[in-house]
């Protein structure tokens, strides 16, 4: 087990510390390092931390996997993945990759970044542009995947949302 340099950023704030002990990993989710008591350490290297938010989100994206193993067997028999929905699937949701019909997969009209978020990767790409002479293109970030998704996906919170 590689040990993280510096210490567990567990109850630190402000004009606090962390708990003192040497950290263990680095959440996979908020990037803190924690030690063994404030986190868990997961399969392929997913280690969460217990901080509320980090949690969360790991509890929802394993129920959402568990949603998809249940809902993948209506594919194979190339259905919709609909609740009990007979309709032959056609169409892919954005997000979860499984197949719908037409009633079962709508455009949910996804919210874009907001205007933090696209003040930040303004002016990311603008120092980026400044000190290098590389083409625009190549140094973008990578925008999200768009198009029509599931009820589920559109009801899923995002990572920090």
């Amino acid at each position: 087990m590689a040990r993280v340099e510096g210490g567990c950023a567990h109850g630190a704030g402000l004009l606090r510390s962390g708990c003192g002990r040497s950290a263990v990993t680095d959440c996979v989710y908020c990037a803190r390092p924690f030690c063994e008591l404030h986190g868990e350490r997961g399969e392929d290297y997913a280690d969460v931390c217990r901080r509320t938010r980090c949690r969360r989100k790991a509890a929802d994206l394993e129920a959402h996997r568990e949603w998809r193993r249940q809902r993948a067997h209506a594919n194979r028999a190339r259905r919709c993945a609909g609740d009990d929905c007979p309709d032959p699937a056609r169409y892919e949701c954005a997000r979860c990759r499984l197949l719908f019909c037409e009633d079962h997969l709508r455009a949910q009209g996804e919210r874009g970044p907001g205007l933090l978020d696209r003040m930040a990767a303004g002016r990311w790409l603008a120092g980026a542009l400044v000190r290098s002479d590389r083409d625009p293109r190549e140094v973008l970030p990578q925008s999200r995947a768009t198009g029509p998704v599931c009820a589920h996906c559109a009801g899923r919170r995002r990572v920090w949302g």
